[in-house]
C-alpha cells in the first residue's frame, strides 16, 4: 500500500513526464521555483527524498530504490540526459552551477551482488556520490558510486 508520499511543485516550475512510487511510503518530492524537469522519476522503496532546487534544468529518468535514499541537486544546474540510479540508502548530492552534458549515467550501486565466497558476505556495498559546485560533466559519463568530483 503507498502512503503519504508528496509531491511539491512550485507554481513557477515546469515538470512534464512522470512521477511514481512502484510501491513505498514516505517519499518525497520537491522541485522550487524555476526549475524544468521533463522526464521520469520513479521510486520503489521507503522515505526516499528527490529534491531539485531553484532554476535547474533536467531531462532523463531517476530511479530511487530501497529505503532512506536521497538526490539533492544544488541551485542552477543542468543535465542534458542523464540516468540516475540511487539505492540502498544511500544519496547523491549535487552541487550549484553544475553542468551535465547528454548521456551521463550516476549509480550509488551496481546494481547487482558481489558475494566474498568464504564468507558469504556482500562485498560491493552501495556508496553516496557528491558533485561539488561549479562542476562540468562531459557527454558519455559515468560516475560510480563512492565518487566526488570537485571543480
Amino acid at each position: 500500500m503507498k502512503k503519504n508520499n508528496s509531491i511539491n511543485i512550485d507554481s513557477t516550475a515546469k515538470v512534464s513526464g512522470l512521477i511514481s512510487v512502484r510501491r513505498g511510503d514516505r517519499n518525497k518530492v520537491e522541485i522550487q521555483e524555476h526549475s524544468f524537469m521533463t522526464g521520469k522519476i520513479v521510486f520503489d522503496g521507503n522515505d526516499n527524498v528527490f529534491q531539485m532546487s531553484t532554476s535547474c534544468k533536467s531531462t532523463g529518468k531517476v530511479l530511487i530504490k530501497g529505503n532512506k535514499s536521497r538526490v539533492t541537486i544544488g541551485d542552477c544546474s543542468s543535465f542534458q540526459s542523464i540516468y540516475l540510479l540511487c539505492e540502498e540508502a544511500a544519496y547523491v548530492t549535487i552541487g550549484k552551477y553544475c553542468m551535465f552534458s547528454r548521456g551521463i549515467e550516476v549509480r550509488t550501486s551496481d546494481s547487482h551482488s558481489v558475494v566474498d565466497v568464504e564468507t558469504g558476505a556482500r562485498i560491493n556495498i552501495s556508496a553516496p556520490i557528491s558533485v561539488g559546485d561549479h562542476v562540468w560533466v562531459g557527454a558519455g559519463a559515468f560516475i560510480s558510486k563512492g565518487v566526488s568530483l570537485t571543480k
